[in-house]
């Protein structure tokens, strides 16, 4: 009883061990080859798959006589795959990013098909011992499931803020080999070959001791060459990655020696994050620094006053009222500066689900890139999603700022959807002006265009524009006043005051709406981006 007692507690701890690296590869995915659909097929759904392959594996003749040395070298080989999948395939993809995708779906058959043999091989093994089919059964794909969900709630919340994906699937697979440790222990008396069993073991120890110590060179090896530039910041919140970079003009190779350079300058600990910003001396005159979220590059200090002022101020001069201004996304604090130019703005409110990034901004040394906006009495963070925003606070709104990340996942495709634009249209007072970033009309023009028709279709007459940059060579965003037409905003814009600008001027915005041959030429053919049909992560992976 207790042998099998022991079964059911390897399958418990198994079934979390095998979500726990189902998650990893998936969140690794994202981060490296976006596109939610993609890789969710690319992950779970071949590990699924290959789950079944191992389930019908095990009833081949190989597999007829199942033995204790079986399930220890399955759990010793899960144990390896999932402790080496995250730092290789990052490694790897740092070198060539075009193996991300067949690596990962590498991974997730083996991975999976391992998976798949652990529960023919716990029932048999649990038969042996003499346990009933109905309640060995019964037994085994509770504790299966039961782990399902222990992983599935401790993973966003507990592992990955925590610990990073890096360790997080090092420490699945560690979890692993201690099962089949515990395995060998207690069962030396029924293995057929104890010396194999033996050397797999001391190879998956040495693995596991050698990744723990290395790992993390490895990983910030990686980091220096997908970021390109030295490593400040590399947190992950309970919503997303984010990575701070920073450029140093003594640097000749960007992976090099960083950690001999850096010192702390500040350190931030509140009651809901608690991490050190790494930054170089020269820290204030260093010119590129560069915020990355989920992988996506938001703002490079270089340039970011160009996206901001083109985002920010011909709404808000073309508004019929600065009484106050709502900003969705932004937690940066960059349009907020933008914004507090306006003396005769008396309030506005910044929604921003991710609390950690909306801290860093408002306390750390990086709240000097937006002049401390986030610390100004006039800005309100509410901790809260977009959508839900809207729904409860219909305002309406004189100025609605929209500057959420690119439409690469469902849940930022959600918040360019035409049914969040209904309530952004609903939302919008009288005389009100909206400006949406738009992500970039040279690099997807496609979702560029969906999402102006999209906005189009939910009650907005936009006008697009476009800047240059030097960070992300063209940009686009959508412009739309109530009650005005895109023509009666362009001739608005010969009224522009460029006096709180360091760029922007009545000459640029003059230029800004006017676009090449063919930028819209198939208009009619673009889908509209729903809630329930969200095209726009498709289309952004395939760079349409």
């Amino acid at each position: 009883m207790k042998s099998s007692r022991l079964l059911i507690a390897c399958m418990l701890l198994s079934g979390f061990c095998g979500i726990m690296a189902e998650l990893s590869l998936f969140n690794l995915g994202s981060l490296l080859i976006g596109g939610t659909n993609h890789t969710l097929l690319m992950t779970m759904g071949l590990m699924m798959f290959a789950m079944g392959f191992g389930s019908w594996l095990s009833g081949r003749k190989y597999f007829q006589r199942v033995s204790w040395d079986m399930f220890a070298f399955n759990e010793m080989l899960l144990s390896l795959l999932c402790m080496l999948s995250v730092s290789s395939i990052y490694w790897i993809a740092s070198h060539e990013m075009r193996a991300a995708g067949p690596l990962l779906m590498i991974w997730s058959l083996c991975t999976g098909t391992l998976i798949g043999l652990e529960i023919p091989l716990i029932l048999r093994l649990n038969e042996k011992l003499g346990t009933e089919l109905q309640e060995n059964s019964a037994m085994v794909l509770m504790a299966d499931y039961f782990g399902s969900l222990l992983a599935f709630t401790a993973f966003p919340f507990l592992f990955l803020p925590q610990w990073g994906l890096h360790l997080t699937a090092w420490s699945g697979g560690l979890m692993n080999l201690l099962l089949a440790l515990t395995a060998f222990i207690i069962h030396f008396h029924r293995f057929q070959y104890p010396k194999s069993v033996t050397f797999g073991a001391l190879i998956c120890i040495g693995v596991a001791i050698g990744g723990f110590g290395s790992f993390e060179r490895l990983k910030e090896i990686a980091d220096a060459r997908l970021y390109r530039d030295p490593i400040v910041l590399d947190e992950h919140s309970e919503l997303q990655s984010i990575v701070i970079t920073q450029k140093s003009r003594q640097d000749k190779s960007p992976w090099a020696g960083r950690k001999e350079r850096y010192k702390s300058l500040a350190s931030l600990k509140t009651e809901s994050v608690a991490y050190e910003i790494r930054q170089y001396p020269d820290f204030q005159k260093t010119p590129d620094i560069r915020l990355y979220l989920n992988g996506g590059l938001q703002f490079s200090t270089i340039d970011e006053y160009r996206y901001h002022e083109m985002l920010v101020h011909p709404a808000a001069q073309l508004a019929s009222s600065r009484e106050q201004a709502l900003i969705l996304g932004g937690g940066d604090g960059m349009a907020a500066r933008e914004l507090l130019k306006y003396p005769d703005l008396a309030s506005i409110v910044l929604v921003d689900p991710d609390h950690t990034l909306v801290e860093l901004f408002r306390y750390s040394n990086l709240a000097s890139l937006n002049e401390k906006a986030l610390q100004n009495p006039k800005v309100t963070h509410v901790a809260d999603d977009a959508f839900h925003f809207l729904l409860e606070n219909p305002g309406p709104w004189p100025i609605m700022i929209v500057d959420f990340p690119d439409p690469h996942h469902l849940d930022t495709a959600r918040l360019y959807s035409e049914e969040f634009y209904l309530l952004a249209h609903r939302s919008l007072a009288d005389g009100g002006c909206m400006a949406v970033q738009s992500t970039s009309p040279l690099f997807n023009r496609k979702v560029f265009g969906v999402i102006k028709k999209t906005m189009t279709r939910a009650g907005f007459e936009p006008l697009s524009l476009q800047v240059s940059m030097k960070s992300f060579e063209d940009w686009g965003f959508q412009m739309a006043c109530k009650g005005r037409t895109p023509q009666q905003i362009q001739a608005g814009f010969s009224h522009f005051d460029d006096s709180s600008t360091r760029w922007l001027n009545r000459e640029v915005l003059e230029g800004a709406w006017r676009f090449g041959k063919g930028m819209f030429h198939d208009w009619e053919s673009l889908p509209i981006n729903e809630v329930n049909r969200p095209i726009l992560p498709g289309l952004y992976s395939q760079a349409m």
